[in-house]
């Protein structure tokens, strides 16, 4: 025992310091992996991950990678981040536990909220501008819009193009861009 408490009191480490953290280490490492697989699994049952991925993707382009698997991966290597600076933290080696914990601190602290911001602000722009479609499609089909203008532009029946189509079209996509800016 003295040896090991010779051998350990330079670092500054008690064998029970030791232990402790290896303790964490391990522990920690299983609840993330299996704080990862829960949401895979939860993942996996839903469609919007794959949705989501479908839309950033290219057109009938098969996809390289499982948007399941990879956000799985960022959640255990963000868990792991917070046991290292514990096991960092129990060892006494605050040079490599203190950068850490800025770094999650700046993650948890102004990173994450603004992203969680950003993301309610594109949902309420999606909602205002899907409904400002919905009713300038409707108003354009009760006033007729389409039939009036197509009958004083005098088009053929394949140069037709529906108006309040695209004036719903292009409201949805400003109301968007209106956004954007406070989104950034």
């Amino acid at each position: 025992m003295d040896f090991f408490t010779n051998l350990l009191e330079p670092l500054g480490i008690s064998l029970l310091n030791l232990v402790t953290a290896l303790i964490i280490l391990i522990v920690g490492y299983i609840v993330a992996r299996i704080i990862a697989a829960i949401i895979r699994r939860l993942l996996k049952r839903t469609n919007l991950d794959n949705r989501l991925a479908d839309a950033l993707s290219e057109e009938g382009e098969p996809r390289r990678y499982q948007a399941e698997d990879m956000i799985a991966k960022v959640v255990f290597w963000i868990l792991m981040l917070f046991v290292l600076v514990a096991f960092f933290d129990r060892l006494n080696l605050q040079g490599i536990a203190l950068p850490l914990q800025s770094f999650l601190e700046d993650l948890t602290v102004e990173f994450l909220p603004r992203i969680f911001a950003a993301a309610i602000l594109l949902i309420v722009a999606w909602l205002v501008a899907t409904v400002l479609r919905i009713l300038i499609r409707k108003a354009g089909s009760l006033l007729k819009l389409d039939e009036r203008l197509t009958k004083h532009a005098a088009l053929e029946e394949g140069e037709r193009v529906s108006f309040s189509e695209s004036l719903a079209n292009a409201t949805f996509w400003f109301v968007l861009l209106l956004f954007l800016p406070t989104v950034l």
